[in-house]
């Protein structure tokens, strides 16, 4: 009977991934929009920065800039571990919701800075707030998008960020002014502002609703608002498939999973480390380098650098938006794979032409293939792949895990970039050429593949293949053949 029951709903999810517009309703688009503008206020506040530095209150010191700067890393790592724990205890919904408020009072607290103390601390809030939402954005994007668009629209988050990385290189070309700077600094609370006007569209994931109470009307309410389903057996059907991926323990804890577990289970500290390594080439590439010190980066070789650092934004975005386009169509380890490599031939083109090799302009072309590369695979992906490598009681500390590293990694780079440019000059960017080549050979051997692969089936097969290299591992896997896919024995 139970798997009759499996098989039938493995029919019913395939039949619903083949693609279909009309899985695109008006409140899942307005739901993915609110989540995304958080993701959006990330990319915007990492670079309104880089080109205010001076006209922020001009008389201040170098030290206190370095400050500012590397407030937003240092508040979101805090943020990054809240937002875990509060999406698991108040519900995805919630959690956006609170951080909106936090994001509104750090925008007026930076607009209406009189010091630079004040713009020191305020950036420390807002710092709390773009940690929490690359946290639980991602995670309430993947849970509502429909099975056929997961990669497509996971991949909004890496895109939003983008974007507004390039709408606050636009603006300043205009605002970067005296007082100009204060409205750069309060969009970060108008957009907060806009979130909490339109916030009935919102809606809960149901996935979070089934995984607390398996007959939750209210889930079934949002699914339908959701996925567009007008009958109760199509409702149902995706009830069923949703309880399904949750699966039967997860379903009857209720819980939250602990860290502690995820380390000592074999296969799900497999994926851990996964997740942390992805994140590590994501940020010690480079990239937060480029963004946060590209007026230094082209200085003597443009006449503009401003100039540049909206070339790299434009690039970003239309590189993004490829993204987009193509994460349905590929393997996520093959997009992943081909970015890095990519990624580290651009790092050796960037030295070789500050070398003397050749014309200083490549330098430009040499940073903009680099972001194309970035944008199609270790951009989005880190944040895409998490939810769907963990089941729903360890995702939030994945993420919240995850987010810790993404966030140390770039305030060491937010740090060190100045001292790599004056201690090794042309070469500066091999450092990171070395990290990508030790991330390529790790995520080669050891990331598994997940685009249309249950997470059931992810920790399934390498629960088998553990099982066939190690004894112990066999000896575990036959423990938690009874107790469970995630249970582990206590000693």
């Amino acid at each position: 009977m139970g798997t009759s029951t499996e098989t039938t709903s493995l029919t019913s999810l395939k039949a619903q991934q083949k693609y279909d517009p009309a899985l695109l309703t008006t409140e899942l688009v307005m739901a993915m929009l609110l989540a995304s503008s958080s993701v959006f206020l990330v990319g915007w506040n990492r670079s309104v920065v880089n080109s205010s530095a001076n006209v922020v209150f001009p008389m201040h010191s170098t030290l206190s800039w370095a400050l500012a700067v590397s407030g937003l890393p240092v508040g979101a790592l805090f943020g990054a571990y809240q937002g875990g724990i509060e999406a698991d205890m108040y519900g995805r919904r919630a959690a956006l919701m609170k951080n909106t408020i936090t994001y509104m009072i750090a925008g007026a607290m930076q607009a209406l800075s009189i010091s630079m103390t004040m713009i020191i601390l305020s950036r420390l809030i807002v710092g709390y707030a773009v940690g929490y939402s690359l946290c639980v954005a991602p995670i309430y994007i993947n849970e509502i998008a429909p099975p056929s668009r997961k990669g497509q629209l996971g991949t909004m988050t890496q895109f939003s960020n983008t974007v507004g990385i390039l709408a606050a290189d636009l603006l300043a070309l205009d605002l970067a002014t005296p007082w100009g700077w204060r409205f750069l600094y309060s969009v970060t609370g108008l957009v907060g502002l806009a979130q909490f006007f339109f916030s009935h569209h919102l809606l809960e994931s149901p996935r979070y609703l089934l995984r607390k109470d398996r007959d939750s009307i209210e889930a079934r309410d949002n699914i339908r608002k959701l996925q567009g389903f007008h009958t109760e057996k199509d409702i149902e059907g995706e009830v069923n498939r949703l309880v399904g991926e949750i699966g039967k323990k997860n379903l009857a804890a209720k819980t939250r999973g602990s860290f502690v577990e995820m380390i000592r289970d074999p296969v799900l500290r497999r994926l851990v480390i996964c997740a942390f390594m992805l994140r590590v080439g994501k940020k010690m590439s480079g990239t937060s380098a480029v963004f946060y010190y590209s007026s230094s980066l082209f200085t003597g070789i443009l006449e503009n650098p401003n100039l540049a650092t909206v070339y790299c934004g434009t690039i970003n975005v239309l590189a993004a938006a490829t993204g987009l386009l193509i994460m349905d169509k590929f393997a996520r380890k093959t997009l992943v794979l081909w970015s890095i490599a990519g990624m580290m031939g651009c790092c050796f083109l960037v030295m070789t032409t500050l070398s003397g090799y050749f014309a200083n302009y490549y330098v430009l072309f040499s940073l903009l293939l680099y972001l194309v590369f970035y944008e199609i695979g270790l951009g989005p992906i880190p944040h895409l792949i998490v939810p769907e490598m963990f089941e729903a009681e360890h995702v939030a500390i994945a993420m919240s895990g995850s987010s810790t590293i993404h966030w140390t990694s770039e305030f060491l780079i937010g740090i060190s970039f100045p001292y790599l440019q004056l201690y090794l000059g042309a070469f500066s960017f091999l450092p990171f050429a070395v990290i990508l080549g030790l991330v390529f050979i790790y995520l080669a051997i050891y990331l598994p593949e997940t685009r249309d692969v249950p997470t059931s089936e992810i920790h399934a097969m390498l629960r088998k293949e553990m099982e066939s290299k190690s004894p112990t591992n066999k000896e575990h896997a036959e423990y938690s053949s009874v107790t469970g896919p995630t249970t582990v024995l206590q000693v």
